[in-house]
């Protein structure tokens, strides 16, 4: 069955809005900025904050009026939380113990999540010689000694090393696949909720303002939080048509030109947007077909496993996802000044009073 979340949580005068559903074998990321209400809602799930109104339910059955301690859930948070002078086998058998099960049962299940788990951790060592990413594996463990129905991770990747998150990453998909409840991740950082989770819900100032598959918000965000969340480059501004049936969206930051497939009326606010991928870098100007190049310093470059982002402080501001290689080759690094571009065909726009989602590009010659 899975997770039925509905309610509302409230820490001092800060009110938390949440609807969740998660199904068993589904991971559902709970994804915002600091102090967008992530923590009261993984406190009002874990059941240390009361909820104001509404229901928790797990597999159809009501735990929000039951103590911590009675709720079928397993959690790993950032921190880990190991016990440090506890072995790792220790850490992991705690929770079987305080349920009373035999010692030697609860070291054998315990000894048999590490060796799957975390093969490469010393059922005897203590947390203090693990590294980050041994920690969590450890901790995941632990959230699984007991058999939880629902297992619910905040922000597992937060402390482990950029390395070990692809590996991590991995085997979190594959435990919440086979575990047999549902998952839950919180998370900052969008990279871990889009490349895990199969369905997101942003949270900003504790209410909900999207959710969707991964495919669903990284091609139509509803917010600026949103698309700079995906790595969407959005622009909001107001349009000019063009002799050649394209438009000009003039930004705070600067302009670029879109391909409306239909035509536009002068003055009228459109918000547009680019998927990082479509953008091209340069060393110098580029001599190609793209309508829209531009000149920045970069600010940023962050490898993932065989692809990067890169940040841009151009006239608008641009992001650009490119493979490791062309890090490489093209020897980019902060500081340094290149060209950006992308097609004018490229970019989805969606002008003020249009129903639906942002429009296809329109068929506008390169």
């Amino acid at each position: 069955m899975g997770l039925h979340a509905d309610f509302t949580a409230r820490r001092d005068t800060f009110d938390v809005d949440v609807d969740l559903d998660v199904r068993d074998g589904e991971i559902a990321a709970l994804l915002g900025p600091n102090g967008a209400g992530k923590s009261t809602v993984v406190d009002a799930l874990i059941g240390t904050l009361p909820i104001a109104e509404g229901t928790i339910e797990i597999d159809g059955e009501r735990v929000d009026r039951l103590p911590p301690e009675e709720r079928p859930i397993g959690v790993c948070f950032q921190d880990d939380l190991l016990f440090p002078r506890l072995s790792a086998l220790e850490n992991v058998s705690f929770p079987l113990r305080a349920r009373k099960l035999p010692k030697e049962d609860a070291r054998r299940r315990a000894g048999q999540l590490l060796g799957r788990l975390a093969p490469a951790v010393d059922a005897d060592a203590r947390p203090r010689s693990m590294s980050g990413g041994e920690r969590q594996r450890v901790a995941l463990a632990r959230a699984l000694a007991p058999e939880p129905r629902l297992l619910l991770l905040d922000e597992p990747f937060a402390n482990v090393d950029v390395s070990a998150r692809p590996g991590l990453r991995s085997l979190v998909r594959e435990v919440a696949e086979t575990f047999g409840g549902a998952t839950v991740l919180i998370a900052h950082e969008p990279l871990d909720a889009l490349t895990l989770a199969t369905h997101v819900s942003l949270i900003e100032a504790g209410r909900i303002t999207q959710s969707g598959t991964p495919e669903e918000i990284r091609s139509s965000p509803r917010s600026a939080y949103a698309a700079d969340l995906v790595g969407v480059n959005l622009f909001t501004g107001t349009l000019a048509p063009l002799e050649d049936g394209g438009a000009m969206l003039s930004t705070r930051n600067g302009d670029i030109v879109v391909a409306p497939d239909r035509a536009v009326v002068p003055g009228s606010t459109a918000l547009a947007g680019t998927n990082p991928s479509a953008t091209s870098l340069h060393a110098a100007g580029p001599e190609g077909s793209a309508r829209n190049v531009f000149h920045g310093e970069i600010v940023e470059v962050a490898l993932d496993g065989d692809r990067a982002r890169v940040r841009l402080a151009s006239r608008p501001p641009l992001t650009a996802e490119v493979t490791a290689a062309s890090i490489v080759r093209m020897e980019l690094r902060p500081g340094m000044r290149i060209w950006a571009s992308f097609k004018a065909v490229e970019v989805s726009l969606q002008i003020e009073g249009d129903d639906g989602p942002a429009l296809a590009a329109g068929t506008l010659g390169r």
